[in-house]
């Protein structure tokens, strides 16, 4: 294939599985057909382009992934629209601007999956909610290999040695008590002290299946 079939568009989908298959071409935009998609899985498909505005009307989605192609522009903030989402991973592309603000308010949300990409700014105020318990939802959220900078808010910096590492301007400041240490001096994100000894396995992901129609 050399470019998204044009009649997948016209087809009212409610599940779409293109993982692996090497389309290209520009990622689509969404259509009225798509009104009712809930899982859309296109990792490693090799489009281009930016990601339409338009995929935030699109809010029955509960299972996003673009991950691992070669995607620009910035994240949409029709995004914040999404209430539905459940898994959200548009890792390893070349996206650069800022996160959404609306990305610190998802209702339903159980794991972002942002890094490898080129992400500016600060790390929107809610979003390491993700991660309560930090022990227990450890790598529910990656921001890892970004741009970013800012001050880590506490539930941040107890996990910025993975989930946030390689953004060198994230500081953990000095007063934060971070439950799994609490740092002397500001530190980059880059020389963390490693936790992992305290930290457990993240539960599963629950499963997220195509419903009938």
């Amino acid at each position: 294939l050399k470019e998204f079939p044009t009649f997948l568009t016209n087809l009212p989908l409610i599940c779409l599985h293109l993982n692996q298959i090497k389309i290209g071409g520009q990622l689509p935009s969404a259509t009225p057909s798509w009104s009712k998609m809930y899982i859309m899985e296109m990792q490693s498909t090799l489009l281009t382009g930016t990601i339409p505005s338009n995929y935030g009307s699109m809010t029955q989605l509960a299972f996003l992934d673009l991950s691992q192609n070669l995607l620009m522009g910035s994240i949409p903030t029709s995004f914040s629209n999404m209430n539905n989402m459940t898994y959200l991973s548009l890792s390893s592309n070349h996206l650069n601007g800022t996160i959404p603000s609306g990305f610190g308010r998802f209702p339903k949300i159980f794991r972002v999956l942002l890094q490898s990409n080129y992400l500016q700014g600060s790390i929107p105020p809610g979003i390491c909610d993700y991660n309560k318990p930090i022990y227990e939802l450890q790598g529910n959220i990656d921001l890892s290999n970004n741009l970013l900078s800012g001050k880590l808010d506490p539930h941040c910096c107890c996990n910025c040695h993975n989930n946030f590492a390689n953004n060198v301007g994230l500081v953990c400041s000095s007063s934060d008590n971070c439950g799994c240490y609490k740092p002397s001096t500001s530190i980059s994100c880059n020389s963390c002290p490693n936790t992992s000894d305290i930290l457990v396995t993240p539960p599963p992901q629950p499963e997220i299946i195509c419903p009938a129609l």
